[in-house]
This record gives C-alpha cells, sequence and structure tokens, in this order.
C-alpha cells in the first residue's frame, strides 16, 4: 500500500492506519478491536472504520452474524 504520509482520516496519520490494516489483513477485526488498537472509544473506532470502509480499504464481512461488525481488508488496503 503506498501512503501519503502527511495524509490523515479523521485526524489518524497514514502510517498508523497501514499499520493497522497489516494487522488486520491476517484476519477479521471488529470495531472493539480497532478501539482497543488505538486506545479510543468505541464510538470514535466505530467513525473511524466507516471512513476506512468508505475509502475501499475495509469492507463488511458478508456472513457476520451477531451483533458485532467483522471488517476485513480489501485488496486496496
Amino acid at each position: 500500500m503506498r501512503i501519503d504520509k502527511n495524509e490523515t482520516i479523521l485526524g489518524y496519520k497514514m502510517t498508523l492506519i497501514r499499520d493497522l490494516l497489516r494487522r488486520i489483513s491476517s484476519r477479521i477485526w471488529t470495531d472493539e478491536d480497532i478501539a482497543a488498537h488505538f486506545h479510543i472509544p468505541l464510538a470514535r473506532a466505530e467513525q473511524l472504520a466507516d471512513a476506512l470502509i468508505r475509502r475501499g480499504l475495509l469492507t463488511l464481512k458478508p456472513d457476520a452474524e451477531g451483533n458485532e461488525r467483522d471488517l476485513v481488508v480489501t485488496d486496496l488496503g
């Protein structure tokens, strides 16, 4: 993933976003996992996940069940 290290998403530097996507690429993550990774409130993690979904870097796992959103990295991420 090529990034502009000066770019941000919701105030988070792209280098931090890239590191998150690298961790997520090995398994399915939830909003709770993102909150724990960044040490941020769940609501902020949901906003960040939504922003990454809009950018095409994450997608919702199609067959997710339960109350949690299962997030996976796209080919762009």
